[in-house]
């Protein structure tokens, strides 16, 4: 997937159920952005490493088989701490924030989504970064 082109830049998309990653990647890559996937916090720690850095928005799922997604969420906040994120759960999104203690950055999508979802998940996130 690395050689997609893009326009908006390059997303990390961290989703272990494999049709919703193609689903999202589809949507993602509509949007305009290079998207590199991962299916667990370990990938997806494995792929930061490998980007050194060149990542402009996550979208991470909470359900992940190895960790938390808060786990990962934790440790790209650490890493870039201007990173927008969207965080893609089938829980409420009250609960969910109540999580991450108000991180302006971070943007909720509701699972199960659509293309409009995420676009404006993805949206909202860039928005508070002011991207």
């Amino acid at each position: 997937m690395l050689d997609t082109p893009t326009r908006n830049g390059r997303v990390l998309l961290v989703e272990d159920e494999v049709l919703v990653q193609m689903l999202a990647v589809e949507y993602l890559e509509e949007l305009g952005y290079r998207v590199e996937t991962a299916g667990s916090v370990a990938e997806a720690m494995d792929k930061v490493k490998l980007l050194n850095g060149q990542i402009d928005l996550a979208v991470v799922d909470l359900g992940l088989p190895d960790r938390d997604g808060e786990v990962l969420i934790g440790a790209l906040r650490a890493l870039y701490p201007h990173l927008p994120m969207v965080i893609a759960s089938g829980y409420e999104e009250d609960a969910v924030r109540k999580r991450f203690g108000g991180d302006a950055l971070i943007s909720f999508l509701r699972k199960p989504y659509g293309h409009a979802d995420i676009e404006k998940a993805v949206a909202n996130a860039r928005n508070a970064r002011g991207v």
